[in-house]
């Protein structure tokens, strides 16, 4: 071998020590060949990546089961909360909280299960949906806030906004009749879906004795989506129909608008009444006292409207002066 050739001759080496080099001997030197190297940031990353996917398992698991807690929770309350005569004390005297929570848990169950499916994702994603969404709500409001407007007026014969209360309870109980459909129809998708997961495990099941990452939500979304669903049809029918609703317009004006203490002296005392305007000299005027109700028998409470309100001009009483 000439001399100009050995330069070359230990480059090699070196390259072939750097790519084949001997890694058990290598590991006990500090020099390391650049193979090693390589191979320690392969079980690095191959570490990292098992790492992080075991956090994010168990952060799955762990909404998994909040939502189950949650969704039994809501199945408690809608079944304490829909019986008709109880047999405990407290569940009578608390029908409407366990109706109203039994409800929200229900829906934050069920949206929070839909937000974690893939096929509702990847629908999010897209501009055109989320617009059409927006969109579509803004006008369901508007035609909400009409109808309570209409509501009122048809009950009181005055402008829906001397009763602001009452006005914008009513405007969300027309909001929610008016979005009662699309909740339906969306729950009836929701429910295909989970009925075919269903189907899928349980062929699993049947097929191979076993269910690879067998999961309890999709059995639990179908029970709740169909308990809920015919609990709120039934409110569709019954507790938000138009009659319904016209006699709960007169129950929350009654509790939150109307004053049962006033000055003016051409009226009864015992007359509660609504003043008209910024200056106060007209007044509406229940025809007869309020009997007390109870707000948990809000939703199936039974009342008369009374047919007239008279409007007066409300009397000051004017002071003696000394």
């Amino acid at each position: 071998m000439n001399e100009s050739d050995k330069p070359v001759t230990s480059w090699l080496e070196k390259i072939h020590h750097e790519l084949k080099g001997n890694e058990t001997d290598l590991s006990r030197n500090s020099t390391k060949s650049m193979k090693f190297h390589v191979r320690e940031i392969h079980t690095l990353l191959r570490r990292l990546l098992r790492q992080t996917d075991q956090r994010a398992d168990e952060q799955q698991s762990q909404v998994r089961w909040a939502l189950a807690i949650i969704g039994l929770i809501a199945l408690m309350l809608m079944a304490n909360g829909n019986q008709s005569n109880p047999d405990i004390s407290w569940i009578q005297s608390n029908l409407l909280a366990l109706k109203i929570w039994g409800a929200l848990l229900a829906m934050l169950f069920l949206s929070a299960s839909l937000e974690q499916s893939t096929l509702w994702s990847a629908l999010w994603t897209f501009t055109s949906i989320r617009w059409i969404t927006y969109v579509s709500f803004t006008a369901m409001l508007l035609v909400a806030s009409g109808k309570a407007a209409a509501l009122v007026n048809s009950v009181f014969a005055v402008d829906a906004t001397l009763l602001p209360i009452t006005y914008a309870f009513t405007t969300a109980m027309t909001l929610f009749k008016f979005a009662l459909p699309w909740l339906i129809g969306l729950s009836g998708f929701a429910l295909i879906i989970n009925i075919i997961v269903c189907t899928q495990m349980l062929w699993g099941f049947i097929k191979e004795g076993y269910v690879k990452n067998f999961s309890w939500q999709p059995l639990l979304f179908a029970v709740i989506i169909c308990i809920f669903g015919f609990q709120v049809y039934g409110w569709r029918n019954n507790e938000l129909s138009d009659e319904r609703l016209t006699q709960k317009v007169y129950l929350i004006a009654q509790a939150l608008d109307f004053n049962s203490r006033h000055d003016c002296v051409n009226i009864d005392k015992g007359n509660p009444v609504i003043f008209l305007g910024p200056t106060q000299q007209r007044v509406l005027v229940a025809p007869e006292a309020f009997t007390p109700f109870d707000f948990t028998t809000f939703f199936t409470a039974h009342v008369e409207v009374p047919a007239h309100f008279a409007r007066v001009e409300c009397e000051w009483k004017v002071p003696v002066q000394n």
